[in-house]
């Protein structure tokens, strides 16, 4: 048995132990993972190099993270390329409060930018309003 066969064979155990828990008389040491309900494993080769494949789908997330009305209409502002300032004013709040609320929707939206945030919009990857 190679390297590739032994890891497939501890990847197949491993998964029959964390979905059964410990075998009888063993004891469960540790923090373990919950493996996915589909997660597959498979022994391929690739000309004489074996390796070991695992598949499952990604979970998304619980509860998808959504913008606020406020922070949509400061999205709206950004890409209608009003400054910080401008948007506080327009709002009647403190710049600081519309600096955190960017800050949000950036981390929301997975964005780093006012370009990065335009392009996706641009794109509908992931739409502002709806």
């Amino acid at each position: 048995m190679d390297v590739a066969e032994e890891a497939f064979s501890a990847f197949n155990l491993g998964v029959a132990m964390a979905k059964g828990g410990p075998t009888r008389g063993e004891k469960d040491e540790g923090t373990t993972i919950d493996p996915p309900d589909d997660l597959q494993g498979s022994l391929v080769r690739l000309g004489s190099r074996p390796y070991v494949l695992l598949n499952f789908t990604l979970r998304s997330a619980a509860r998808p993270l959504r913008l606020t009305p406020a922070e949509r209409t400061v999205a709206v502002a950004l890409l209608e390329g009003l400054s910080n300032a401008e948007i506080a004013c327009l709002r009647g709040s403190a710049s600081r409060t519309v600096a955190n609320q960017i800050a949000a929707i950036y981390r929301k939206l997975g964005v780093r930018s006012r370009a990065e945030l335009a392009s996706r919009w641009a794109n509908s990857l992931s739409p502002i309003e709806k």
